[in-house]
């Protein structure tokens, strides 16, 4: 039992690392959540009355988005069910274990990353080629190979991130919101207390080089470590004061990221005005947020349902004027309430916060409010509104009473 959990957890990580052709592949998707299925029905689990509610709702909310737009992209809405149910059948398997389970795996795969990112700082063209082995020599896994490299374990981002940490994942981004959470993971199994995989955990986070990563190191898990009264206020404070003066006056790459992204937020705004062609571009953080706060005003109550992002399909939000540019927008955030609503967004914020507060009251710990905030900061610098693995979240307050399937010891 414990190597199926220890199967799914990894395969469900893999898809949402995002850093291989496969994990990307619709019909990989879909297998993986077939052998949820099959592990979900193999253990006599039965899906629960609030799923089935969930369910009539969410295909009902077809019937009103057609009649408001006249168009439902109805393949989509089915495949996305399809991701909704294999994050729920997921975590109605693994219980509160998933989180004993992702920590280990994360914290193995930061131990993997590390020597490599020294070799990728070393000598860049060599660890490039090493890490690209898999895919410049069989040709179903090529992906980008001339900007990245993946060999399951380690990434490399050639576009933006040559001396900086991907770890696993498709960008630094993206490998530190999985040690984040692999951080709060570990503050909560062993009590707060300091043990070597915390340290290797923060290492690896602040070898990312992640604007996002940085600033919820710094502010949420802070809040979260000073309402367990594992750390005083005016410390909270004084960390805040310290990582704001080295942001505003030594670190570039924070500072000037985020003030850049505002300042010009209007300019990423107007690409939708660009008469020139790309295959896509991206909006930024805050170009999506003023793009999508336009549309949600259009419809704020339900938003406009779920549809594929794709210039060839019929697209009902704000999309480039004069040319078929594929706009990607980057703010999760906005996306999400755009695509749901007020109504959606509600019940995202109500599933954060319930389950996780049923999770720490189950490891007498508290401090919901903060992992929500976090996850609301994660989201607003990327996309997950597709990932099964972050969507197990929305899932998580159906865990009734939890089986300890694995036992917490102490570390080494």
């Amino acid at each position: 039992m414990e190597r199926t959990n220890l199967f799914l957890v990894c395969l469900i990580l893999f898809i949402g690392a995002q850093s291989s052709i496969l994990s990307q592949s619709p019909i990989f998707i879909l297998g993986s959540s077939f052998v949820s299925l099959v592990v979900f029905m193999s253990r006599g689990l039965k899906v629960d009355r609030f799923y089935i509610f969930f369910s009539l709702v969410y295909f009902f909310l077809s019937i009103p988005y057609y009649l408001i737009f006249n168009y439902v992209d109805t393949l989509y809405v089915v495949y996305f069910y399809i991701l909704l149910t294999y994050a729920y059948l997921t975590i109605r398997i693994l219980e509160y274990d998933f989180f004993k389970i992702f920590h280990q795996v994360v914290y193995i795969l930061a131990v993997i990353s590390l020597p490599f990112f020294l070799i990728q700082l070393i000598n860049f063209d060599f660890a490039f080629t090493v890490v690209g082995v898999f895919q410049n020599n069989f040709s179903f896994l090529e992906f980008n190979n001339d900007m990245f490299a993946n060999n399951f374990l380690f990434s490399i981002e050639a576009d933006g991130a040559m001396f900086r940490n991907s770890g696993f994942a498709w960008e630094p981004k993206g490998f530190s919101n999985f040690l984040i959470l692999a951080i709060i993971i570990n503050s909560v199994l062993y009590d707060f207390k300091i043990n070597k995989k915390i340290i290797i955990l923060v290492v690896a986070l602040l070898t990312t080089f992640s604007t996002v990563g940085y600033i919820v190191l710094f502010t949420g898990f802070a809040g979260f470590l000073f309402i367990n009264n594992k750390i005083k206020i005016y410390y909270v404070i004084t960390a805040f004061i310290v990582f704001l003066i080295v942001v505003v006056s030594e670190n570039d790459f924070i500072f000037d990221k985020v003030s850049n992204e505002i300042y010009t937020m209007r300019d990423q705004a107007d690409m939708i005005y660009d008469k020139r062609f790309f295959e896509s571009r991206s909006l930024g953080r805050f170009g999506s947020l003023l793009i999508d706060y336009n549309d949600f005003l259009q419809h704020p109550v339900f938003g406009y349902g779920i549809q594929r992002k794709d210039t060839s399909k019929t697209q009902l939000r704000t999309q480039a004027k004069y040319n078929y540019t594929k706009l990607v927008r980057v703010n999760g955030l906005s996306d999400r309430l755009v695509t749901f609503g007020l109504v959606g967004m509600l019940f995202y914020i109500i599933s954060i916060y319930v389950g996780f507060r049923r999770y720490l009251f189950y490891h007498n710990k508290k401090g919901a409010f903060f992992i929500l905030m976090i996850f609301l900061m994660i989201e607003f610098a990327t996309n997950l509104l597709t990932d099964p693995i972050w969507m197990i979240f929305l899932f998580l307050f159906t865990v009734k009473e939890p089986t300890k399937l694995i036992e917490e010891g102490s570390d080494e």
